[in-house]
């Protein structure tokens, strides 16, 4: 991520049980009114867990939206008018084609396009949210672009000149933004492997397309080779940072080679220095978690949050409900 803020609003939300309706009306509410902010317009928007109908696992049947259709169309429509990316918390809907209900995540980038959908891995088994919800199978790391002067010129007065146009065309380049990303939902973060899993997609993904994954692969054959009949270690510490001076990634790399001599086979093994290899670039940028998380566990979610965010070296943003539904009270808590 460039050296460069992003602008993140979260919408912690009361949701009312089992009105879709009147639960978009309060988001398109609030969405409008971040909108028109001068000064600290939102890049992207964050909604809680299961916002369409509040987090439940009663009579989903009823209220699960047809392959998220509804939700889609929402968002999609939301985020084209106010050119924002939205992070979409998560719905119940039902998977037609599969015949299962899904604690379902959709991303929409600025222009209405859906960018990706995750389905909640990790279902929160003391509430029996897994005896309704069918578990998903993968997660998704994205990249994407953010244009703020995109953002800002979507709102500029009809009437300004043409060189302020040309002005703004010509700084256009130096107002693009990309970010690389992930989602996950609430009960997802108390398992660190998982997430661990997708930091280092994260950085698969960024050196991948710059092609520093193969360069680093080339030079490391490229060490001069030596006879061994023992066994070495040669450990490699990668130390990546970000333009940013808030976000830095450390790697280390151990590889152990065993090689034996005998009279029929002349073992080597690589090693060398490892001075001329190209450091690694930082992988996620941000760890997006929506949630509906309650009392009396309000310093798990505080702790979790912070510690995902050490162990990782990324931005952790969360949103959790607030209110009551089912007997429980969410704890609301913005991170």
């Amino acid at each position: 991520m460039q050296n460069n803020s992003i602008i993140v609003c979260l919408v912690q939300l009361a949701v009312i049980p089992y009105k879709f309706q009147e639960n978009k009306n309060k988001i398109e509410k609030y969405v409008e009114k971040v909108m028109k902010l001068k000064k600290c317009k939102p890049d992207i928007i964050v909604l809680p867990e299961m916002w369409n109908i509040g987090y439940t696992i009663n009579r989903i049947e009823e209220y699960a939206d047809m392959n998220g259709e509804k939700t889609k169309h929402f968002l999609t429509e939301l985020a084209n008018k106010h050119k924002v990316i939205i992070i979409g918390g998560s719905i119940a809907s039902y998977n037609t084609y599969r015949k299962i209900y899904e604690n379902l995540n959709m991303n929409i980038d600025i222009e209405g396009n859906l960018l990706n959908t995750y389905s909640k891995i990790h279902l929160f088994s003391p509430s029996k949210e897994d005896s309704v919800f069918t578990r998903g199978s993968q997660f998704n790391v994205i990249t994407t672009t953010i244009n703020k002067n995109r953002i800002k010129s979507s709102t500029s007065d009809s009437n300004e000149t043409n060189n302020t146009s040309d002005s703004n065309e010509a700084n256009s380049s130096n107002s693009k933004l990309e970010c690389t990303f992930s989602t996950v939902i609430c009960y997802d973060i108390r398992f660190p492997e998982f997430i661990r899993s997708i930091a280092l997609k994260g950085i698969n993904l960024k050196n991948q397309k710059n092609n520093k994954l193969n360069e680093y692969s080339k030079q490391q054959l490229q060490q001069p080779q030596q006879d061994s009949s023992s066994t070495e270690t040669t450990t490699t510490i990668i130390t990546s940072t970000t333009t940013s001076s808030t976000t830095k990634t450390t790697t280390t790399k151990t590889t152990t080679t065993n090689s034996k001599k005998n009279s029929d086979t002349n073992t080597k093994s690589i090693t060398g220095s490892t001075s001329n290899l190209k450091p690694l670039e930082g992988g996620l940028d941000i760890l997006f978690v929506s949630a509906a998380w309650p009392y009396p566990r309000l310093h798990h979610w505080k702790s979790l949050l912070i510690a995902r965010a050490i162990e990782n070296q990324c931005f952790v943003v969360a949103v959790n409900n607030c209110g009551e539904m089912d007997g429980l009270t969410f704890c609301g808590i913005l991170k």
